[in-house]
């Protein structure tokens, strides 16, 4: 008896959460892409860069953001700011940091592609988008299944 992928696919719960929640994250951020790469029509970046600074908010920025959230809420459960300090003051105070490394990355190592603020936007966009969607996906996948589509809708 052989089952094709699509089928094994609708059967698993498990695989269809996991479909959904990647078309829920990578659906709406390829469409903000798309629409900030229109906003830059006049004097285009190269798509190398544009998607070195994605690919960094998507996957380096969050695992070193992680490592740093992680190493730091020992020190934040013992703040007077009480317990929940670690889930609003750490995680800002990370991941902004992380992800302004690829604009600076980018300014130094390729700093004839900065002709404007327009293009630090571009990048900086880019890198948030990377960033929102890999860190979506991870609430998606580790929340309960039964919960996703109220968190999509």
């Amino acid at each position: 008896m052989t089952i094709e992928i699509g089928e094994a696919v609708t059967q698993s719960p498990c695989h269809m959460q996991t479909l959904v929640a990647i078309a829920a994250t990578a659906i709406p951020t390829a469409v903000y892409a798309l629409l900030i790469w229109w906003l830059d029509r006049y004097e285009k970046e190269p798509l190398a860069l544009l998607l070195v600074a994605f690919a960094w908010g998507a996957l380096p920025a969050i695992g070193i953001a992680l490592l740093f959230e992680l190493a730091l809420t020992d020190i934040a459960a013992a703040s007077p700011l009480g317990p929940g300090v670690a889930r609003w003051g750490i995680a800002p105070l990370v991941e902004e940091p992380v992800k302004a490394l690829a604009l600076v990355g980018l300014f130094v190592f390729a700093r004839g592609d900065f002709d404007g603020p327009l293009d630090g936007i571009v990048y900086g966009a880019l890198v948030g988008f990377g960033f929102a969607m890999t860190e979506n996906l991870f609430y998606f996948l580790l929340d309960d299944p039964g919960q996703l589509s109220g968190h999509i809708w």
